[in-house]
């Protein structure tokens, strides 16, 4: 039975694909060759979103890859489960460093390029630079505390200064007006959703779910575990 508004949004394999996709997309503008080198990139980037939850039994199975591929998981290998935007003290980045260190790559391989590349038109790594910056602010703050979000909004102008006093030619205001609104809608998607964090012997997965669908309804279907962490 698949679970209304809950969707997969950490795994291992989906790290993987984000970071194949993220070499695709962040490499493929250095070289000269055709508009599309890059396109590859992308499509890793989709294969890797969650698509769906479904619960079977005493199964959970978390779908990517375009729905086409499944991970099940036995109720009973779940060692460890966090409602983890009622936590705090918890955020994504403590749950997930991998996924942190991923993002914060980006950000200094974009910063880079900028700093490095100057005399070409590579306004695209201004906002991919400005955009991930802000994630790494989201990633890091407590879930909880959305109004400390909102500080997000002032990195993609603080450091769009910051890149016009460094290398002039990089900044370009379209870019940063661009990574305010791609910010604003990072910051409505990440606080408009509540959060489970599932770990096993072998894996750690996060599932988010819509403000429509209580943490409760998840915590039902795994079995009313009395060992979540909720506070």
């Amino acid at each position: 039975m698949r679970v209304k508004g809950a969707t997969l949004i950490v795994s291992t394999p989906q790290l993987a694909l984000l970071l194949i996709g993220f070499i695709f997309f962040l490499m493929g503008p250095l070289f000269k060759g055709p508009p599309w080198v890059s396109l590859p990139g992308w499509l890793f980037l989709a294969m890797s979103w969650g698509t769906s939850v479904e619960t079977d039994g005493n199964k959970l199975r978390l779908h990517d890859l375009f729905g086409r591929r499944a991970i099940e998981i036995p109720v009973e290998e779940v060692v460890e489960l966090k409602a983890v935007n009622r936590l705090t003290l918890s955020s994504l980045a403590r749950e997930f460093p991998g996924f942190f260190l991923l993002i914060l790559s980006v950000a200094c391989f974009s910063l880079l390029v900028l700093l490095t590349h100057s005399t070409r038109d590579y306004s695209g790594y201004t906002a991919l630079f400005l955009v991930s910056a802000s994630y790494l602010l989201l990633l890091l703050l407590p879930l909880k505390r959305e109004e400390l979000g909102m500080l997000a909004f002032a990195v993609p102008i603080t450091l769009g200064i910051f890149l016009w006093l460094i290398v002039p030619e990089a900044t370009d205001p379209m870019m940063v007006l661009a990574s305010e609104i791609a910010v604003f809608f990072v910051y409505a998607s990440q606080y408009s959703r509540e959060y489970i964090v599932l770990k096993t012997a072998r894996e750690k997965y996060m599932v988010a779910l819509d403000r429509s669908v209580s943490v409760d309804t998840i915590l039902r279907t795994l079995g009313g575990r009395g060992d979540v962490q909720t506070a």
